[in-house]
């Protein structure tokens, strides 16, 4: 990168210089041919002043090559070699050839400058550098000096132009390089990488990205590396109670009765609906969950599933308080799926709704949405559990076993499904007391467009 940096500068300069050594040396050649022409006509003029008074002085042109010779040491740039002068009669007066002076001579009329004596002419001053050879010469030589000038200018522009490119190029790769060794660190598994954007601001926004990306891996790595251990956690205790009831029966301290073969049943049902948890959790994540949509009244589907846990609610004499919206529109959902999450929901409230309480269970509509809502009067998801509630394997009571408080993929599942439906699940605490568990559904059924989690507080409600 630093040797193509190093290219591009160099080309951008010298199509630079090139274009203004171009355009220097026309403009230069076109006014020098211009000046010279204007200094030649004012050394003419200037002159033709000069004899003009000379002869008014001497009534003659007696003497004339004196004056030629003091214009000759004074003028700047027309050799007085190249001056001819005639009397009116075109009889040479003063010639560089000097055999010449005395004779009548023809000369062409449009470059013969008059010299005056009031309205009389006097005489004809004539320059042949006008036209040709001196003048020529004189241009030629100031071109050339003009020429070497621009290119010695060209030349040290340049050099100074490669040693500038070689520094900005060094400047610019520089952080470019650091951003590339950070990414290549990443791809070997560091982590903990991090790039120093104070250090770059040119290239703040690609570190900070760089920045972001790394603690997204990272975070993903813990909650893999966590996911894994809680797996594990939770399949060593049912696997454990299985195995020392077996070798308990096999060595005899057990007779083989079905009393003894409950406990085993039980784990194994407990790892069973451990590992469908899971299967759904890897289905939902991976997109590949099928769900068997089709036109549902929501109302109804809530209604289904709290008649499950009537006798749950009359055994522990919990009162449930239904509000139901009139005129409430059909929804596009995969019944079975929806009832799974307000099963799921309704098994969390019972878990932490004491006796001779009650539930609350609303249902509200627009033209967009339904919203299903239930409120337990329990103790309320704790603060620090809040921003996890709906992560895998975590318990709103730390304290409770897997037997009261469940596998900890309830809610997880819950939301997932809520998300497969283009919909969303919330959870709050309520300024009054008790959870609060918010179902939102599409009327008009879309696909999921997003699980990132988001936070909205207001007052005393957390949003999760």
């Amino acid at each position: 990168m630093r040797s193509r940096l190093i290219l591009v500068f160099m080309l951008i300069v010298f199509v630079a210089l090139v274009t203004i050594f171009i355009v220097a040396t026309t403009s230069a050649e076109t006014e020098l041919s211009s000046f010279v022409r204007r200094s030649q006509m004012e050394e003419i003029g200037a002159l033709a002043e000069d004899l003009a008074d000379y002869y008014i002085t001497n009534n003659s042109w007696d003497g004339v090559e004196e004056l030629f010779k003091r214009h000759s040491q004074t003028a700047s740039g027309l050799p007085t070699s190249a001056m001819t002068l005639v009397d009116r009669s075109m009889i040479l007066v003063y010639s560089s050839n000097v055999n010449l002076v005395g004779v009548k001579v023809a000369l062409p009329t449009e470059d013969l400058y008059p010299i005056m004596n009031g309205n009389e002419v006097v005489g004809y001053l004539y320059s042949r550098s006008l036209t040709q050879d001196d003048s020529i010469t004189i241009e030629k030589q100031l071109k050339d000096i003009i020429t070497r000038s621009i290119l010695s200018a060209a030349l040290i522009s340049g050099v100074v132009a490669a040693l500038l490119a070689v520094v900005l190029a060094d400047q610019v790769s520089k952080p470019v390089n650091v951003m590339i060794e950070a990414a290549e660190n990443i791809s070997h598994g560091n982590l903990e990488q991090r790039v120093n954007v104070e250090a770059y601001p040119d290239l703040k926004t690609l570190g900070m990205t760089l920045n972001n990306m790394t603690e997204a891996l990272q975070n993903a790595q813990s909650r893999r590396r966590s996911f894994t251990s809680d797996i594990a956690h939770e399949l060593r205790t049912p696997l454990a109670v299985q195995r020392s009831n077996l070798e308990a029966l096999e060595d005899g301290i057990y007779p083989l009765e079905l009393e003894y073969l409950r406990p085993i049943k039980e784990q194994n049902l407990l790892l069973t609906r451990l590992v469908e948890d899971l299967r759904l959790l890897s289905l939902a994540d991976s997109g590949s969950l099928k769900l068997n949509k089709r036109m549902a009244d929501a109302a109804t589907l809530v209604e289904s599933t709290l008649n499950r846990f009537e006798s749950e609610f009359v055994k522990r004499n919990i009162k449930v308080i239904e509000d139901y919206q009139d005129d409430i529109p059909y929804v596009e959902v995969d019944p079975d799926r929806i009832e799974q999450i307000m099963h799921n929901l309704l098994q969390n409230a019972l878990r932490y709704t004491p006796e001779n309480s009650s539930l609350e269970v609303n249902v509200t509509a627009d033209e967009e949405e339904v919203v299903f809502t239930l409120r337990d009067h329990g103790p309320g998801i704790p603060p620090e559990r809040l921003m996890q509630i709906f992560d895998r394997f975590v318990r709103g009571d730390p304290g409770r076993d897997r037997v009261t408080g469940g596998t900890g993929l309830g809610l997880s599942i819950a939301r997932k499904l809520a998300l497969a439906h283009g919909g969303d699940l919330r959870a709050y605490n309520h300024e009054e007391g008790g959870a609060v568990f918010m179902l939102i559904l599409p009327v008009h059924g879309r696909d999921a467009d997003s699980e990132n989690d988001h936070v909205v507080n207001v007052g005393t409600v957390v949003l999760d």
